[in-house]
């Protein structure tokens, strides 16, 4: 399941395989919380009443990772979950074998916006950050 954008048709993951089923869905208009549930892992990237709510739609025995909070850890133990928060530290060796995997096509970054490394381009790039709803990475050129 991927819940994501403000409408369906802004959604990168819209599909079904033989494996997995992606959902797309609303998040002004469809609470992600009444309609995931029994997920083996949730991402959380948001925080807060998400990261909260987030703890109630992973099955027992599953997981949910925060990039933007603290999960409540009773609650987790409560449910029977492993939640965790995880800060990225710079590794040079993982940096370089990521690198690798993408030159040889095995992982792809999705780029969203472009902006030069000028004022002008430091403010747009950061008010777009701010909006949450960047499509793709935001990349910031050196000329």
């Amino acid at each position: 399941m991927g819940a994501c954008a403000r409408n369906k048709h802004e959604c990168l993951n819209n599909h079904e395989s033989s494996t997995h089923r992606y959902l797309s869905l609303n998040y002004k208009t469809t609470d992600f919380a009444d309609v995931a549930k029994d997920m083996d892992l949730v991402l959380d990237t948001m925080g807060g009443e998400i990261l909260e709510k987030s703890l109630d739609v992973v099955k027992k025995g599953g997981r949910l990772v925060s990039i933007a909070g603290e999960p409540n850890a009773e609650k987790a133990k409560t449910n029977g979950i492993t939640a965790e928060s995880l800060w990225l530290n710079p590794n040079g060796k993982q940096l370089a074998e990521l690198g690798d995997l993408m030159e040889k096509g095995e992982v792809k970054s999705h780029i969203g916006h472009t902006f030069p490394l000028t004022e002008k381009g430091l403010h747009e790039a950061h008010d777009l950050s701010a909006t949450h709803h960047a499509k793709g990475k935001i990349v910031i050129t050196i000329q």
